[in-house]
């Protein structure tokens, strides 16, 4: 090996001993040999300084911190003491396929314009079984425009130019999370960035990885990158509201305000020599097919701007009511019915007998059988015995994502899924959800009705579930996916645009009541939680139509929605073998293998 290596890699690990050598070991096997391996040991407190010290390679260099600084300064140490011109990123649980570094090489070689390139990943689980893969833009200007609202560059994957990012500084030392595309969105307009469409890492997902860890920092320091290179590029400051409907754009609702400002970042980018004027063209003929999408929404909001006005009325006193936000404690509770009168009135006679004490309730019923309208003695009975109630008749079925619609005119900022088969039998079960929910982080959501436990392979997908009916938990349990018809969580975790334009117009409609847990989770970090409640509902037995969930194709649609977002990196909390998990158990544990798992096939 030539004393200045050309390629340095450079890693950081601490507390990695489960899959350190593995990540080591896929770096010096590599077919390409004129490279040196830079290892930061950030202060590990398990049997990481042992692994390595086993290792006797003279291209393996090991620094060690004498106190944890993060992955961010580690990198920078490392950085500052690589000696090859090109600097590759592994990560300590992650695996290089052998020819990574040579294909990188020599594509470097080739491209001299280009200052960074990563790849493709493949998603691999704890065990090393593949569970999709990673996809990425490949060209500059795509690249670049989506540092505003989608995938850029695959952290573990990326080779770049060490003078290139020295000349910047490197990572910036206050961004903990996301430093990678904050590093990124600095070098726009330095250098031209790529993307080889093939995966070159197995990038690793498991309990311990900083995106399952720190999800919501991850989401902070993402946003504030994306309004950096946005001033940087406008001269002037960007709002959050600017950022959040240049992202719903750009990631296929379109916004008129979003398109306004995408229209200027274009120009802004040509004219500061980040594309090319044929890139800024492309960029600019794709932002002009999305302008139907742009008049759809003015029409959409033309249109829930009217039922603002017209159906939020309570129909027992005749007298209107505005959808005015409150600042003070409540719930609104937003019933989703198909018609079926004898549980819809079970449900609210237990609502209007809910003790809430000084909490306030309102409640959203919304009717989504085209051409069947609510009424009768009994119905109108029920309403009477509620203090703040709307009606909503639907003249289309919009499935489960008229609830979400309705959801967005709440009055309070907690909000309450139910569905119209289910009767509450504990008198404080509202108040009970409401107090435990407060304790909660606010993109979370607390649930009576969840998965705890998945598993898939190629031929299909096993869950267990825990409901309302099951007595073995006393607290709450944090959970892989809830069920929306039993669900509480904040007005503003619904309204966040890519949240509210994904579910409100999801790629497999049939199964939209899937949708906003799993959304949650991959847009804001969401975590979800059971709430023990046996004994305090039950299942209204329905005799005159079934349920959504019994529609034709849904299940096709639930196994195909499971790929794509597997596919797009989601991961369950607990491990998918957790009821062959050895010593020690989580209480998710321990329950997964007493209840008994339904299969279903792809």
């Amino acid at each position: 090996m030539a004393r200045q290596p050309k390629v340095s890699v450079v890693m950081s690990v601490f507390n990695g001993e489960t899959f350190l050598a593995e990540a080591i070991d896929s770096i010096l096997i590599q077919s390409y040999r004129d490279f040196e391996l830079l290892v930061v040991d950030d202060a590990s407190t398990d049997g990481t300084a042992a692994i390595l010290a086993d290792y006797d390679d003279p291209r393996l260099r090991i620094v060690t911190n004498e106190t944890n600084l993060g992955l961010t300064l580690s990198l920078n140490r490392v950085l500052a003491e690589a000696r090859g011109e090109l600097i590759a990123r592994q990560d300590a649980d992650d695996v290089s396929i052998t020819d990574r570094l040579a294909l990188q090489v020599e594509w470097l070689d080739r491209h001299p314009e280009v200052g960074v390139l990563g790849s493709e990943l493949e998603i691999v689980d704890a065990e090393g079984k593949s569970r999709g893969s990673f996809g990425v833009a490949t060209e500059h200007a795509e690249i670049v425009w989506r540092m505003f609202y989608g995938r850029v560059l695959a952290h573990p994957s990326v080779m770049f130019r060490a003078e290139l990012v020295r000349a910047v500084a490197g990572y910036d030392p206050d961004v903990e999370v996301a430093q990678d595309l904050e590093l990124w969105t600095r070098l726009v307009g330095r250098t031209c960035f790529a993307n080889l469409s093939r995966p070159l890492v197995r990038y690793r997902t498991h309990s311990g990885a900083v995106s399952v860890r720190k999800g919501e920092a991850q989401q902070r320091s993402v946003l504030a990158a994306r309004a950096r290179l946005a001033e940087a590029l406008l001269g002037r400051p960007v709002t959050a509201a600017e950022l959040a409907a240049l992202a719903t754009t750009l990631a296929g609702s379109a916004h008129p305000r979003g398109m306004e400002l995408a229209g200027v970042l274009i120009a802004a980018l040509e004219a500061k020599g980040a594309v090319t004027s044929t890139e800024a063209e492309v960029l600019a003929a794709d932002l002009k097919k999305r302008s139907l999408g742009t008049r759809l929404w003015g029409l959409l909001r033309w249109r829930l701007q009217a039922l603002r006005r017209k159906l939020s009325v309570t129909p027992h006193d005749g007298k209107a009511h505005g959808t005015q936000r409150s600042s003070g404690s409540g719930v609104t509770v937003v019933v989703l019915t198909y018609f079926r009168p004898e549980g819809l009135n079970a449900l609210l006679e237990s609502l209007a007998a809910q003790e809430l004490g000084e909490l306030g309730l309102e409640v959203i019923i919304c009717n989504n059988a085209p051409g069947r309208r609510l009424g009768g003695l009994r119905f109108r009975r029920r309403l009477e015995a509620l203090a703040n109630v709307k009606v909503i008749d639907s003249s289309y079925n919009w499935a489960c994502s008229v609830r979400y619609a309705f959801a967005a005119m709440a009055k309070y900022e907690t909000v309450l899924f139910l569905d119209d088969d289910f009767t509450l039998l504990d008198n404080s079960l509202i108040a009970r959800m409401y107090e435990r929910f407060q304790r909660l982080a606010p993109h979370d959501i607390l649930s009576l009705w969840t998965t705890i436990w998945a598993e898939w392979d190629d031929t299909g997908f096993s869950t267990v579930s825990l409901t309302f009916m099951n007595d073995e938990v006393s607290e709450p349990v944090e959970v892989d996916t809830v069920g929306p018809g039993l669900s509480m969580f904040h007005r503003d975790t619904l309204l966040d645009p890519e949240v509210f334009g994904t579910i409100m117009s999801p790629p497999f409609p049939k199964v939209d009541d899937m949708a906003f847990g799993i959304v949650t989770s991959m847009k804001l970090g969401t975590r979800k939680y059971f709430m023990p409640c046996y004994g305090m509902l039950r299942s209204h037995k329905q005799t005159r139509t079934k349920a959504l969930a019994t529609r034709s194709g849904r299940y096709d649609d639930l196994h195909a929605y499971y790929k794509q977002v597997l596919a797009e990196g989601f991961e369950p909390l607990l491990v998918r073998q957790a009821r062959d998990c050895p010593g020690e158990s989580t209480v998710e544990q321990k329950l997964a293998r007493r209840l008994p798992p339904q299969r279903f096939r792809w």
